[in-house]
């Protein structure tokens, strides 16, 4: 959440705030299934979307507004520095809140009900025509998703996108056996692990949390049949490094070297939503993977095992059940 500042000017661009996204996977049709640019598509969204407009304290306002950040981005040099941003569409979701208050009036000597503005924005990205995800709080998100198709009705399907556990498995076996993919995405280094499955002393789901044991004591819990709630992990994206949180329906970046000490605002939006992007692609990518290369091979939890009891990590040993979900997957049975 941020307040409105002049969308034209890089200097006044503003990108504070959580970098917090929840994603949703887009189907066009009607009018838009026409438009072939990001630019054609922001000015069709220009010409149908509720633009916002000040409201009163008894209406207060609220709209979108067409932003020119693509722009901004190539006169930044950086269209060409992270992927997707070319056809990426920003929109801001502008929102009033007016709050009533009592204030003293000195030269009345009396109290007086003022109303006081206060204004936020959250941010829209579609990534033209497949993904659209949002920078706001999740009721924020369901909110601008609902006035979206309203608006955009018999021309826009949407759809939440929720991450497989099996998915996050996928990422942690890849990061501890070294096998790399097409994806611009790597791991560096698994910091924690929330799971569930096997409730902690207090009857909750538990977490692991050690950078130093990294993606085999990880497999280790997993084998024991828990299931990944989300990673916490850093990651390599374009030479940069990027601590970043998933669970299953939402991508949190938290920190990075470069962030936000020494990347402008501007570029701090052009890393993140690019990350996001090349993040839902990776996902894509393994959903449509042969099942022999989706899931792991259960030959290889026996020698994860070993491995953790050579190293000392106590463990109750393999879930049966979890060999023959695998198995079954794989289609090995």
């Amino acid at each position: 959440m941020s307040q409105v500042t002049d969308p034209d000017s890089p200097d006044e661009f503003e990108y504070s705030g959580w970098l917090s996204f929840y994603l949703y996977k887009t189907e066009i049709k009607g009018e838009l299934e026409n438009i072939t640019s990001g630019i054609n598509l922001e000015e069709k969204l220009k010409q149908r979307l509720p633009k916002y407009e000040q409201g009163t304290p008894s209406d207060p306002g609220d709209g979108f507004r067409v932003t020119n950040t693509r722009e901004l981005l190539r006169q930044a040099g950086l269209l060409d520095e992270y992927p997707f941003l070319d056809e990426t569409v920003h929109v801001k979701y502008i929102q009033e809140e007016y709050q009533e208050r009592l204030a003293y009036i000195e030269e009345d000597d009396d109290f007086r009900e003022t109303s006081t503005l206060e204004i936020s924005t959250s941010d829209l990205f579609w990534m033209f025509p497949k993904f659209l995800f949002t920078r706001a709080s999740k009721q924020v998100s369901d909110n601008i998703r609902t006035r979206m198709r309203s608006t955009l009705v018999n021309s826009l399907r949407t759809e939440k996108i929720e991450f497989n556990r099996d998915f996050f498995i996928w990422l942690i076996y890849n990061n501890y056996s070294g096998e790399e993919t097409d994806s611009l995405i790597n791991i560096q280094q698994l910091q924690s692990i929330e799971l569930v499955g096997q409730p902690d002393t207090f009857g909750s789901s538990s977490k692991f949390s050690n950078a130093e044991s990294g993606s085999a004591v990880a497999l280790l819990q997993l084998l024991e049949g828990n299931s990944p709630q989300n990673i916490e992990a850093m990651f390599n994206y374009c030479d940069r490094k990027i601590v970043v949180n998933v669970s299953h329906d939402r991508i949190q970046i938290l920190t990075s070297k470069e962030l936000p000490e020494k990347l402008s605002d501007l570029e701090r939006m052009a890393l993140s939503v690019s990350f996001v992007s090349e993040f839902i692609s990776l996902y894509e990518m393994w959903t449509n993977l042969p099942n022999e290369e989706k899931y792991p091979p259960t030959s290889s939890f026996k020698e994860i095992y070993k491995k953790g009891i050579d190293e000392g990590y106590e463990t109750e040993g393999i879930s049966s059940q979890l060999i023959e979900r695998f198995e079954k997957l794989r289609g090995d049975k």
